[in-house]
């Protein structure tokens, strides 16, 4: 064999090395994928677990106790100064930048604020943290004029509620996956929830509301997976409701059903909008643009078209 020839069998044993290497490897890959998504599954059901047998949470009591002493008056978001690092570890405790930088936001009761911005500008890192899901690196995140933190769980759910763009839906009814947000809900309460967000489709499935859902019962469209979390969120009834582009997984046809439905939820309570849509923004009480982790601009959609800044070519775009 020459220094620049090979042969047939040589390029025959490189594959075949090669498919012996690859394959086992791929296949770990794979087992990993698997092993993470079945974690993320186990850590929605001790959720729901915990949430069904602690005492304080509203599946044992009223409406009412399970909301608390909060009103409408004193039902506002606070973030000051909030800033946050996703956590490193090893080698790469130095690598992660702060996502959020000294971010002041106040979401007050009754209003809706928008944020808008580009991909990794930081809106669902605050969604988050509004959520109570994240604690804040540094700065404070209140409630009613209670940090987040000082929540237990359940009775931070009832009056803080969030919806994102991947929505899980639990094996069991539809009955049954909307009675999760209130457990203590009659069948009237649900049907009211479902049509108050337009899921008319829930009641031509084959057994209504009794017909089995989720991996091993009847598939439900992305929109229509988004339709019954959103009347979780009208059966749970909280004060505040975070949407993280919760219209986004429809796609256009589905869009304004789903926008209508997000519309419904957020009447008459505070909302914290990630808008996918500028469309959305468009109608809240207030527009918060985000860049690179800080709040570039705010104010109404017609003061910031007019501003002629950033929201501006956003909105230009848009509209294009």
């Amino acid at each position: 064999v020459w220094f620049d020839e090979t042969t047939a069998g040589a390029v025959t044993t490189a594959a075949l090395v090669y498919h012996r290497l690859f394959n086992p490897i791929g296949a770990i890959v794979g087992l990993f994928d698997e092993m993470l998504s079945a974690g993320a599954s186990l850590t929605r059901m001790v959720g729901v677990i915990q949430a069904a047998d602690n005492p304080q949470s509203p599946a044992h009591g009223s409406a009412e106790q399970g909301r608390g002493a909060v009103t409408g008056a004193d039902a506002a978001l606070v973030l000051g100064s909030v800033e946050f690092t996703y956590p490193a570890s090893g080698d790469e405790a130095d690598a992660h930048e702060p996502v959020l930088h000294g971010v002041d936001l106040v979401v007050p009761s009754g209003s809706v604020i928008a944020v808008v911005g580009t991909t990794g500008s930081g809106k669902t890192t605050m969604a988050k943290i509004a959520a109570g899901i994240l604690t804040p690196s540094a700065g404070t995140a209140h409630f009613a004029g209670r940090p987040l933190a000082d929540f237990a769980e359940p009775e931070l759910r009832a009056h803080v509620c969030m919806v994102s763009q991947e929505v899980h839906t639990f094996v069991g009814t539809v009955h049954d996956n909307v009675a999760l947000a209130k457990p203590y809900a009659d069948a009237i309460e649900v049907e009211d929830a479902l049509r108050a967000v337009g899921a008319d489709f829930a009641f031509s499935l084959p057994d209504g509301l009794d017909t089995e859902i989720g991996d091993s019962g009847h598939r439900l469209s992305p929109m229509e997976d988004q339709l019954l979390a959103l009347a979780r969120v009208q059966l749970a009834d909280p004060d505040l409701v975070v949407l993280d582009e919760a219209t986004a997984e429809a796609g256009s046809s589905g869009a304004r059903a789903l926008e209508a439905a997000a519309a419904k939820v957020l009447d008459g309570r505070a909302g914290l909008v990630i808008a996918h849509r500028l469309n959305q923004a468009q109608h809240a009480d207030r527009v918060v643009v985000m860049e690179h982790g800080r709040i570039a601009e705010q104010g109404t959609h017609d003061e910031l078209v007019s501003a002629g800044a950033r929201y501006a070519e956003l909105w230009e775009a848009w509209n294009l």
